[in-house]
């Protein structure tokens, strides 16, 4: 994207950041190639898919040749995520550490498992988790997100523009390729995962939920991409990103999720504000044709207005023709009939139960059967609790609670001191609290952040959110180095330095 494409001078003499530069180089081609793999082969949250075999130990090759690459890069925007994935790590490590047969009968929730050990007098140590062999599959899985932020630190100045055009691409070819599964009906070779929602639009995923809060948050990033590039960018790039927020847009609505059009509506609401701070930072310079004019739109209000109007229609003429799958089933199928909303008082009594230190990372779907009820006994099953957020509260206990809530803190602390920049950076905090807010409402329904697509993708999208916030928000007037200098008197370079 031209708004973070590296504007310095073509001759200069060679520095220490060139050098720098080309190590990056390998990285950025591992993680292109990579981000593929993730693309191809890890859109379903379930444990036993077969993908999984090879994905794991990519991930894991992934993950050590990104550290390698990343060891002496700045890490300073990126210190809170990694301390935070770190914390999680060594949590789900924790629960795997056998405890004393006395200290182990201590634990909250472990009764009906000691009565059995009793009845056959076993005094064995045991770990925390009640489901081992699940907590190390959850240990295993933690190479996907690492590998995704060692990547992008390993790319340097490359990380920014490669990570935006990278997630832009991913989310539009989920959204086209849903558009087409649809059109070629539930037989059609392109599901490519055996459990899946067939004859729903999913995309790369295997979930049509997951993939509906996808598209949403792609039309947030898209919106805020238009916004903040540079009106010298190419011409081709606004089309683009234009063609490709119709295409969520259309996703949304044909979609059939009732989550994923809630959050349309999050999206495009988000979307309205980016295009109304788009036009406050367009000066206009004395002698320019927009002082002649009036205040010129820039170019991400040009685009951010069309789309906003144009996606209102489209969403009208949808709906007037009532072809808007959410609405049909919201209007079918009434709150209480829902199995989410029916489960919720066992959930609600299981993180009773296993407080403080929880049931164990992976392991709700074998300990919700202790806790389910006859009358919610039904031919299918309960896999995940369909509310992450009581889930980490259920398998993490407190502590994977209180690193979440220091997610969100630091979150909410970066978006408010962006809050309080100038109009860029507010749109920054807008299209960071949009993203913010979809994935905490998406994962209250359901569990997207649970598919290895969407943990790659959120990962690239907080890293690159934390080093532009970082550029933003400035220390003491510097720009960091997502927003590279450029030549004196580069238009670039003048448009960038609005953000401050």
């Amino acid at each position: 994207m031209a708004l973070f494409a590296d504007s310095y001078p073509r001759k200069r003499a060679r520095t220490a950041d060139d050098r720098g530069e080309r190590t990056a180089r390998p990285a950025v081609g591992a993680a292109v190639f990579f981000a593929f793999c993730i693309a191809t082969l890890g859109g379903s949250s379930r444990f036993d898919m077969l993908q999984l075999v090879i994905l794991l130990p990519l991930a894991c090759l992934a993950a050590g040749f990104g550290l390698w690459r990343a060891w002496h890069a700045d890490w300073s925007a990126l210190r809170v995520p990694l301390w935070l994935l770190a914390a999680w790590a060594i949590l789900t490590l924790l629960q795997l550490v056998p405890l004393p047969p006395d200290l182990w009968r201590s634990l909250a929730g472990r009764e009906p498992m000691a009565a059995v050990a009793d009845a056959i007098g076993d005094e064995s140590w045991r770990p925390l988790s009640m489901v081992p062999w699940r907590t190390e599959h959850a240990l295993w899985a933690l190479s996907i997100p690492l590998a995704a932020l060692f990547l992008f630190v390993a790319m340097r100045k490359s990380a920014v523009p490669v990570a935006i055009q990278v997630v832009i691409a991913v989310i539009l070819a989920s959204a086209l390729l849903g558009i087409v599964q649809i059109t070629l009906g539930p037989d059609s070779m392109l599901y490519v995962y055996a459990v899946t929602n067939r004859g729903a639009a999913v995309g790369l995923l295997a979930n049509a939920n997951h993939a509906a809060m996808l598209s949403a948050i792609g039309m947030i990033v898209i919106a805020a991409t238009a916004a903040l590039m540079p009106r010298s960018g190419p011409f081709w790039h606004m089309p683009v990103l234009g063609s490709g927020f119709f295409l969520l847009l259309t996703f949304q609505l044909i979609n059939g999720s009732r989550a994923g059009l809630g959050l349309a509506v999050i999206a495009l609401f988000a979307s309205a504000l980016i295009a109304l701070l788009a036009r406050s930072y367009a000066p206009a310079r004395k002698g320019d044709r927009a002082e002649r004019q009036g205040q010129q739109l820039p170019g991400g209000w040009k685009t951010a207005l069309p789309l906003l109007g144009g996606g209102v229609a489209i969403a009208a003429l949808f709906l007037s023709a009532d072809r808007i799958a959410g609405v049909d089933e919201l209007l079918m199928k009434q709150t209480f009939d829902d199995m989410r909303v029916e489960i919720l008082p066992v959930l609600w009594d299981m993180a009773g139960t296993y407080l403080p230190w929880g049931s164990g990372m992976g392991s709700f779907e074998i300990v919700y059967q202790i806790h389910e009820p006859s009358s919610l006994l039904m031919p299918d099953y309960i896999n995940q609790a369909h509310n992450d957020l009581l889930q980490i509260v259920i398998e993490g206990g407190l502590p994977a609670l209180a690193i979440a809530l220091l997610a969100l803190h630091w979150l909410g602390w970066t978006i408010l001191r962006l809050v309080r920049g100038g109009p860029r950076a507010r749109i920054l905090a807008i299209a960071g609290a949009g993203v913010v807010v979809s994935l905490i409402v998406g994962s209250a329904v359901d569990y997207p952040l649970r598919a290895p697509l969407f943990q790659f993708l959120a990962v690239w999208m907080i890293a690159t959110f934390a080093v532009v916030s970082r550029s933003a928000i400035g220390r003491a007037g510097t720009p960091d180095q997502s927003f590279p200098p450029a030549a004196k008197g580069d238009k670039a370079r003048r448009e960038l330095e609005g953000i401050e």
